[in-house]
C-alpha cells in the first residue's frame, strides 16, 4: 500500500495530479474522464482543505481555497472541459444524467454549479 509520509508531499501528489489531469497535450487521453482518479482527486483535495483549516483556520479556507474549488469559465481548466466534451463522438446520445456524471468526473475536484452543467451538456448542440 502507498503511504504518503508528509503533508507537503501530499500537496506535491495533488499538484502532479491536477497537471496530469488537466493537460493541454495528454499522452494518456483517459485520464481526465477517469472516474478512479476523480474519486482519488476529490479525497485528496478534501483531505488538504481539512488540513489547511488546521492550518490556517476557517476564514482562509472560506476565503481563497473554497472559492479555489469553484468552476470558472476563466479557468484554462474550464475550455479543456468544454473541448474533451466537443470531442466525444457519442455526446448526443448520451441522457442528462449520464452527461452530468461525466463532466463532474470531468471537472473533478472542481465543483460546476448547475448553470455550468447545463453550458457543458448542451456544448454540441445546434441551438
Amino acid at each position: 500500500m502507498f503511504k504518503i509520509e508528509n503533508f507537503e508531499d501530499l500537496e506535491l501528489l495533488h499538484r502532479a495530479l491536477l497537471e496530469a489531469k488537466f493537460n493541454n497535450s495528454p499522452n494518456d487521453e483517459c485520464i481526465m474522464g477517469s472516474k478512479p482518479l476523480a474519486k482519488i482527486i476529490c479525497q485528496i483535495t478534501d483531505i488538504l482543505f481539512e488540513e489547511y483549516v488546521k492550518q490556517d483556520g476557517e476564514d482562509r479556507v472560506s476565503t481563497f481555497w473554497n472559492p479555489w474549488r469553484k468552476m470558472s469559465e476563466s479557468r484554462r481548466e474550464w475550455q479543456l472541459i468544454k473541448n474533451e466534451i466537443k470531442n466525444i463522438d457519442t455526446w448526443e446520445e448520451f441522457d442528462d444524467e449520464a452527461k452530468k456524471d461525466y463532466i463532474t468526473i470531468l471537472a473533478s475536484p472542481f465543483i460546476v454549479d448547475e448553470a455550468q452543467i447545463e453550458i457543458l451538456k448542451n456544448i454540441k448542440s445546434p441551438y
